[in-house]
């Protein structure tokens, strides 16, 4: 299809009108099923992983399970290096450490007692 010379050509962005793209939701977490489809995996696999300890656990909020993508972006990061189990169960065991620190940190921060 040929391209009109009366029609402006405009080189794309990021998001099509040259603004900045605002951060979402998707863009820090995901669903159990988003999971499946970034490992091209089902829905079982995913949380087989997670019970043999290779996965990190979701984050529950309300009645839906949440997954952080920057945990999956260091998983996946890892598996492409070539981890092993026992290595990616030591870097579960981590990510989810750390999770739990920061957690402290702001319940320090903002003075939360706990019950």
């Amino acid at each position: 299809m040929p391209i009109n010379p009366n029609v402006p050509q405009t080189p794309p962005t990021a998001t099509g009108n040259g603004r900045k793209k605002r951060r979402t939701a998707a863009d820090v977490v995901t669903d159990p099923v988003g999971v499946g489809e970034r490992r091209n995996q089902c829905v079982a696999k995913v949380w087989k992983d997670i019970d043999d300890g290779v996965m990190v656990p979701p984050i529950h909020y309300g009645k839906s399970a949440r997954f952080p993508i920057q945990e999956l972006n260091i998983l996946d990061d890892a598996v492409a290096g070539g981890a092993s189990k026992f290595e990616l169960r030591e870097l579960v065991a981590k990510l989810v450490a750390q999770r739990e620190d920061r957690w402290k940190s702001i319940k320090a921060d903002y003075g939360i007692i706990q019950n």
